[in-house]
């Protein structure tokens, strides 16, 4: 019987130990912490969540990550997980796929509802295709480069002629929500920047 609790224990300590929030803290001494939280699917079928972190979630050899960068910095300044920010500050999160399959992934659909203490800033969606990472885990110097050539989306709003939008106070990309498919091609990666002010 105790040999069964202590595996039951064990069990439940590791899954804990998996389990973590992260968050963006503003104000200039306050306590209030805020998730920005992205899901995502792959043709359907549900993946891990991503907040505002470093760590990958992966699903085989294709991960999600999610980070965020100062808008408007004179140098390309990444966030770490709990920076605190004043009220006010611009953040531009990314979120990226990175596909390390020997195939291409297709009808990938990403959404993020801004909670509660972000503003979204209009006409500020981004996408980049172009580069790539050399591993499953991106390093800063790709991230930065990911972050740095995303270029601006013609349509802002969700619409089948673009990848990425914003409606209803979500950030979405892939089918899904109304927008273009969404796939990424073997050894690629596809990066979504959008900017938001902390309240």
């Amino acid at each position: 019987m105790n040999k069964h609790l202590e595996t039951i224990f064990a069990a439940v300590r590791s899954i804990l130990l998996a389990t973590f929030t992260t968050s963006l803290i503003f104000g200039p001494s306050s306590a209030l912490a805020v998730q920005n939280i992205a899901t995502w699917d792959i043709a359907g079928v549900a993946q891990a969540q991503a907040t505002f972190d470093l760590v990958s979630f992966n699903a085989g050899a294709i991960t999600l990550n999610k980070t965020a960068f100062v808008a408007g910095a004179a140098t390309t300044t990444e966030l770490l997980d709990n920076a605190t920010v004043p009220a006010t500050t611009a953040v531009d999160f990314m979120i990226f796929v990175n596909n390390q399959n020997g195939s291409a992934v297709n009808n990938i659909n990403i959404a993020d509802a801004l909670p509660a203490g972000f503003t979204y800033v209009p006409a500020f969606i981004k996408v980049n295709t172009a580069n790539t990472c050399a591993a499953l885990v991106c390093t800063p110097a790709e991230r930065a480069v990911l972050y740095e050539n995303a270029a601006l989306v013609v349509n802002q709003n969700v619409e089948p002629t673009d990848v990425a939008g914003f409606a209803a106070g979500t950030i979405s990309a892939g089918l899904g929500a109304g927008n273009a498919q969404l796939d990424v091609g073997a050894g690629a990666a596809f990066a979504l920047v959008f900017r938001a002010t902390v309240d």
